[in-house]
């Protein structure tokens, strides 16, 4: 078993069922360590490369399949932020939902934030608009005399007067 390669085990929730996108030593290794640990059930292995991949150890078939396997997660399990940001946009085309995605990079998380603005929501409802959010937010009750108020007053009123609605929520 690759020991360089360790399944993100920490992140991944027990018996989830997955998809590994990626069939190099990176996807082997978490191909080897899910069917050896039974931790999660890997729903299907694909590679854009399918058609050229020989591997004795499971079944690599083309990215296309995602659509029709019911699954938890997608793995990108590639070496470089370049390829998982490519394999993150094809699958934002296929209309994988962001949340259902988990990269090795943890600032590309960031970048997968920035693009769920922008992905169609599914189901035919159109897209997100960014100019008329309905936000909720939770604080912590301020202490008088802190400014929280005021702070949490000021970033109401701003986002109000971008057409944006608000609710503030204080917990105890």
């Amino acid at each position: 078993m690759e020991k360089d390669w360790l399944f993100p085990y920490l992140e991944i929730e027990k018996g989830s069922k997955i998809v590994i996108y990626g069939a190099g030593k990176i996807g082997e290794a978490y191909y080897k360590q899910c069917i050896y640990t039974e931790y999660c059930d890997v729903v299907l292995w694909c590679d854009s490369k399918f058609e050229s991949i020989n591997t004795n150890v499971g079944v690599v078939e083309s990215p296309e399949k995602i659509r029709d396997v019911d699954f938890d997660k997608v793995i990108i399990a590639v070496a470089t932020k370049g390829n998982c940001i490519g394999i993150f946009d094809k699958l934002s085309e296929m209309h994988v939902p962001y949340q259902k995605i988990w990269s090795p990079y943890d600032d590309l998380s960031m970048e997968i934030n920035k693009k769920a603005l922008e992905f169609p929501l599914r189901q035919g409802q159109g897209t997100l608009d960014k100019e008329h959010l309905d936000i909720a937010v939770i604080a912590g009750r301020p202490i008088q005399g802190s400014g929280g108020v005021r702070n949490i007053y000021r970033m109401v009123s701003y986002l109000r007067d971008f057409g944006h609605h608000i609710t503030v929520y204080y917990i105890d």
